[in-house]
């Protein structure tokens, strides 16, 4: 009989320690038993499983040597241990379980040795009472180091996670520009919790489309990332094969659709399923391709569980019979022997309502070896060897797919048959916005012992959208800058018009995507008498608003420009319309407040315009207008910056014109300069984008303007671009503002083209200036108008003698058509009418009207001149009988 009490339980112990494997086994089988969650990831479940055993033989040891419990020494890696399960995602709860489970074990087994080494009850009592004390002291110390630790590393992972979201906010949406958003997403990723990353947006999203609708989704790869030795980039098409594993340089671009091409296919049939949210088992024989194990988040939200795995093969197909579906996910149970193609019958099993059940066994084989890097599934591989900006279907049944079209995350595992093999684990999030599918990143871990688990999923939700809102905006203003950049170069001229008084060239170039589109336009309008008006002008503001006042401003500028109007006259009325559309916009800004009153909410307002929500227009404008024959130029310009003019010999001048306020200040005159132009001059008209920017100021802008303007170019064109590569960033960026430039070289209508003749007041002229007329296109080689011709000079002669006042005279200007002018000093407008069957007169000008392609009058500063111009089609209308 023992001596004490103490005595007993220290050789029970020593019995029971001698066991110690047996005991190991049993309490392992225990925990698999009582706490299923510590096994669904091997890491977790062999940490667990060591840490509990371990802290079994030091309790077995210290009881054994009577060992106050107090002092007994817990294991080294205790600590650590809580630490790691805190990193794991596992619940506080079930490491205590744990120990409670041990301590029960312990004691059981205990209790069962006691009798066998003493008949004495009461000492035997008394040693059970010693048992329970021990174990329990040593237990509740162990637990309170093991919350700590625990505690102190889920305050510490909760920082991480909230300085990572913080720093999301901050790195992801920097810019308006839907690649380099995607890059930034996978940069961030891959710094901090990932080891490969790609993200995928729906093609139908980027083109503005809904991306509502059945079949696959077609994706595009938007950006691509990786960790230091975190496997290949993705392959270029234009790039040859490389060898696996070896490493290329991620790159961005725009958008595709993304999806993991690795994942089996399968035939589902219908079933049953809780809505507790799915299972999947999986076995595999001996292959080269490691396990895979796929388990959902949350079963509300995460999505389903993913369980495959395959014996030796490439693509192991898989088909489903009787897949419970529910409204987590499916349900997929898989098994694979070894073969080169394996296929997998997949069986529906119970899903309990209490969570997700997880149960896998894996046959041996090794995974895949990049080269210099750790190991990773063969489906990662498969995934970089999409291109960057191709396009690609996501496949059906997909965790790609089944996050496109449910919008909820999923969470998969692969893990390799030997301890050490490295795990490896996927996250793929759905990237929404404001109701909104757009794509899909995938997050791969592989390499490192932790895997992903919930609360890594729960972060790669957050960050996932936080950049999906910026990715939307990013669509969102991509969008609206991509129309209101076909509004405005449907609204500027596409080709310059046929004249001969100048030859054109010209540029737009927009603003970069911080500014967007502005209000630049340029114009080249002919004019009577073979003249031509150069017109560029500047809507304040960017955006749709500030390229539909820029469009009705050039419509303004061409109607103006019809009737002939000097350009200080022009500009006058051009600030006029100007105002108009200003009280417009303030009267609509006025309904539109009071509207929201109502409750009526109005048009959504552009963000991207801000000069015309405030009701207040501006712009600026340039006008001049050039004069072949008499090689003189007339310009004005309304707080427009001045034009260039070069000269043959490589002269550049800055024009001095009066500045002239800006249009929509009202009640300002405008003055014009003329100046005159030798033959072959080059005239430079721009917006003051061209000049401007953050890196220099106007003057220097002007002095290297003039600089590129002095190098003699082979073309207009090439001196378009010439002057554009001199004055534009040379990194290639967009201009600050939006730049329109125009180059026109002046050429000259000799004397030769041109004939005048001055003539008196008097009818008796009418006949000899047709003599003249017939003699003139003679000697033009014009015969064939002859006719035509002394008609309608005969009847615009006939009423600047009868309405108008002399000195009245005569020109003919052969072009590319014949135009005829007749010009007197009065201002009278003659009027088209129709006249009556008895009326003696009103026919002239209906006959003009109909021999001429175009007529019309033009004032000057004393009297006008009526014009009529004549073609070769011209020809004597067919009278109508009435």
């Amino acid at each position: 009989m023992e001596p004490t009490a103490r005595g007993l339980l220290s050789r029970a112990a020593h019995e029971l320690g001698s066991r110690a494997d047996e005991l190991r086994a049993e309490l392992e089988q225990c925990l698999r038993r009582e706490l299923p969650a510590l096994w669904e990831d091997p890491d977790v479940a062999r940490m667990a499983s060591d840490n509990v055993a371990e802290h079994l033989v030091a309790a077995l040891f210290g009881i054994e040597h009577a060992i106050d419990p107090e002092l007994i020494e817990p294991p080294a890696a205790d600590v650590e241990r809580a630490r790691g399960l805190a990193r794991h995602g596992t619940p506080l709860s079930t490491m205590l379980r744990a120990f409670r489970l041990a301590q029960g074990l312990v004691i059981d087994r205990l209790i069962v040795e006691l009798p066998r080494l003493s008949d004495d009850p009461e000492q035997v009592s008394a040693a059970a009472r010693e048992l329970i004390t021990v174990s329990t002291t040593y237990v509740d110390r162990v637990s309170e180091q093991g919350v700590v630790a625990f505690q102190e590393e889920r305050d510490r992972r909760l920082r991480w996670r909230s300085a990572m979201v913080n720093e999301a906010g901050m790195r992801i949406g920097t810019t308006l520009d839907i690649a380099r958003t995607a890059q930034e997403l996978a940069d961030l990723a891959t710094e901090h919790f990932a080891d490969l990353v790609t993200v995928d947006l729906l093609d139908a999203v980027l083109r503005g489309e809904d991306c509502a609708g059945e079949g696959p989704h077609v994706l595009r790869r938007m950006a691509w990332g990786a960790g230091v030795g975190g496997g290949p980039a993705p392959k270029a098409e234009d790039e040859p094969d490389a060898p696996a594993g070896v490493g290329r340089t991620p790159k961005s671009g725009p958008g595709s659709p993304a999806g993991v091409s690795s994942v089996p296919e399968a035939s589902v049939e219908a079933g049953a399923a809780p809505e507790a949210g799915p299972v999947s088992r999986a076995s595999a024989g001996a292959g080269s391709v490691p396990e895979a194990l796929v388990e959902g988040g949350a079963v509300s939200e995460a999505g389903p569980v993913w369980r495959a795995s395959a014996g030796a093969g490439s693509v192991p197909e898989a088909s489903v019979e009787g897949g419970a579906v529910s409204e987590a996910g499916p349900v997929w149970r898989a098994s694979a022997g070894a073969g080169s193609v394996p296929q997998a019958s997949v069986e529906a099993g119970a899903v309990p309502e209490a969570g997700l059940g997880r149960e896998t066994s894996a046959g041996a084989g090794p995974a895949p070896q990049a080269v210099g890097g750790p190991e990773a599934p063969a489906g990662v591989w498969s995934d970089t060897a999409i291109a960057l900006q191709q396009l690609h279907t996501c496949p059906h049944g997909s965790p790609s797919a089944y996050a496109l079209a449910t919008g909820r995350p999923s969470r998969h595992q692969y893990g390799g048959a030997a301890p050490d093999a490295g795990s490896n684990s996927t996250l793929v999030v759905p990237l929404r916005a404001r109701g909104t599918t757009l794509g899909v990143a995938v997050f791969h871990r592989y390499g490192r012992p932790a895997r992903y688990d919930e609360e890594d999923l729960l972060l790669a939700q957050e960050i996932a959208a936080r950049a999906a809102v910026a990715v939307d905006n990013a669509c969102r203003y991509t969008q609206a800058r991509a129309t209101a950049l076909t509004l405005q170069r449907s609204l500027l001229p596409r080709h310059a018009p046929r004249q001969s008084a100048v030859d054109v060239a010209y540029r737009y170039l927009p603003a970069g995507s911080d500014a967007g589109v502005g209000g630049d336009w340029y114009d080249v309008i002919p004019l009577s008498g073979a003249r031509v008006a150069l017109v560029v002008g500047d809507v304040v503001g960017h955006g749709i608003r500030a390229a539909a006042t820029m469009g009705r401003l050039r419509t303004a500028v061409r109607t103006l420009a019809d009737i002939d109007l000097p350009p200080d006259e022009l500009l006058t009325h051009l600030d006029d319309v100007v105002l108009r559309l200003s009280a417009e916009a303030s009267t609509g800004a006025d309904s539109d407040s009071d509207s929201d009153g109502d409750g009526d909410a109005g048009p959504e307002p552009d963000p991207h315009s801000d000069a015309e929500t405030g009701g207040d227009l501006g712009a600026t404008c340039l006008y001049a207008v050039y004069d072949p024959v008499s090689r003189r130029c007339t310009l004005a310009r309304a707080g427009h910056v001045p034009p260039a003019v070069v000269i043959r010999d490589g002269t550049v001048d800055i024009l001095e014109l009066p500045p002239g306020p800006p249009l929509g200040l009202g009640g300002l005159p405008f003055e014009t300069v003329e100046v005159e132009l030798p033959e072959g001059s080059l005239i430079a008209l721009y917006t003051d984008g061209l000049i401007e920017a953050r890196s220099h100021d106007v003057d220097a802008g002007l002095t290297t303007l003039r600089q590129a303007l002095s190098h003699p170019a082979p073309s207009l064109d090439a001196a378009c671009d010439h002057v554009l590569e001199a004055l534009l960033p040379s990194s290639g960026l967009r201009p600050d503002d939006d730049i329109a430039l125009l180059l026109a070289r002046t050429r000259v209508l000799g004397a030769d083209r041109v004939a005048t003749w001055h003539l008196d007041a008097d009818p008796e002229v009418v006949a000899r200036a047709r003599s003249d007329v017939a003699r003139q296109l003679a000697d033009w080689g014009l015969a064939e108008l002859d006719f035509t011709a002394e008609l309608v000079v005969s009847e615009l002669l006939t009423n600047a003698i009868r309405y108008g006042r002399p000195p009245i005279s005569l020109r003919l200007i052969h072009d590319r058509t014949l135009l005829c002018e007749v010009s007197d000093a009065s201002s009278t407008t003659p009027h088209l009418r129709r006249a009556r069957v008895f009326d003696e007169g009103g026919r002239g000008l209906l006959l003009v009207a109909q021999l001429a392609t175009q007529w019309g009058t033009r004032h000057a500063r004393r009297g006008k001149t009526v014009w009529a111009e004549l073609n070769e089609s011209a020809a004597f209308p067919v009278p109508v009988l009435e």
